[in-house]
Order: C-alpha cells, then sequence, then structure tokens
C-alpha cells in the first residue's frame, strides 16, 4: 500500500521542514486535520480533538478514503507541542497496519445513532476482560452513543470495533435502537 501523503511526508523530511500539513477537503478547502512537524519529524497530529496517535492515524485512513488537498504551511512550533516521536518509518508501518485493521472492521462498525450500555450483571459476574475491552468499558461509563463512543475513546477505531464484538459475546453490553 503506497499512499501519496507519504511522498509529501518524505519530502519535509528530506528539507527538515518545521511546520504544518493542513489537510483540506478539495470540494470545499475545509480543514480535516494537521500533521505538524519540527525538523521533519512528525511531533504531533490534529483531528476532531482527539490524542495525537489517534488523530494521525485518523488522518492516514481519510487521505487513503478520499484524496484530500495538502497545504504545506511553515510555522515555528513550540517543543511543548511534541507529543509524537517515533521514526518516519514506524509511522508508515502503523499507517499501514491501522489502514489495512480499520477496512477489516468498516463493515461491523455499529451504526453511530445506536446506544450502547454496560449490563450491570456483567459487572457483578467480575468477568475477566482485555485492557481494551476494559478502556471501552471506561468510555461507556462516559458517553454511550456510538458515534460519541468512536470519537471520545483513545482507541482507534478498529481497536475499538473488536473490543465491542468481545464485549458483546461476554454479553457486556445491551444495544438500544434509538431512531
Amino acid at each position: 500500500m503506497d499512499l501519496k501523503i507519504f511522498e509529501i511526508i518524505d519530502e519535509q523530511n528530506i528539507v527538515c521542514f518545521t511546520g504544518r500539513l493542513n489537510l483540506l477537503k478539495p470540494q470545499t478547502n475545509e480543514h480535516v486535520g494537521s500533521i505538524i512537524f519540527i525538523d521533519g519529524q512528525i511531533v504531533n497530529a490534529l483531528w476532531k480533538g482527539c490524542a495525537p496517535f489517534k488523530a494521525l492515524m485518523n488522518l492516514f485512513i481519510k487521505f487513503y478514503e478520499q484524496d484530500l488537498k495538502v497545504v504545506v504551511e511553515p510555522e515555528l512550533i513550540d517543543e511543548k507541542y511534541i507529543k509524537l516521536s517515533y521514526p518516519l518509518e514506524k509511522f508508515k508501518r502503523l499507517a499501514i497496519e491501522s489502514i489495512e485493521n480499520y477496512l477489516k472492521t468498516k463493515g461491523e462498525r455499529p451504526s453511530d445513532h445506536l446506544k450502547l450500555y454496560i449490563k450491570p450483571e456483567f459487572i457483578k459476574t467480575g468477568n475477566d476482560v482485555v485492557q481494551e475491552e476494559f478502556n471501552l468499558l471506561c468510555t461507556l461509563g462516559e458517553y454511550n452513543k456510538v458515534s460519541d463512543v468512536y470519537e471520545k475513546c483513545e482507541m482507534l477505531d478498529h481497536e475499538i470495533t473488536y473490543a465491542l464484538i468481545n464485549l458483546r459475546k461476554k454479553n457486556a453490553i445491551k444495544v438500544v435502537d434509538v431512531k
């Protein structure tokens, strides 16, 4: 899998770019998100208020799904904005894995309008859960609408989907249709 965005990122790395790569919808020029560089290295990403790693992986997925317009914006970036520090090749490998996993689970994601509730019986029985399931249960404690869960949970979308599937198999959550 070869994404055009990788070529653009490589160029920024070669010239030791500092600033933002702004990704825009081509039809409307609406801002989708930004990838932030210091000296040619990706140090942060902004997308829908998500944690930097989730934001970056989602920007790669968005770029894969639709050909976004890229605007390179040189800017002085304070070192306090450094939130990510992987070698560029690792980012690429993680992006490809993330896109592949996203594509595998895309059809299994529940509809955004559904609500998810933790079943009290599941908590009472003390069943074992893995870390991803626990993280999702914590998110479900605050948000129950599927769209909110996918937006607010720090896990990647495919991780959320896998955790939801496993929790449903364990009879841990109830799904309510609120049309």
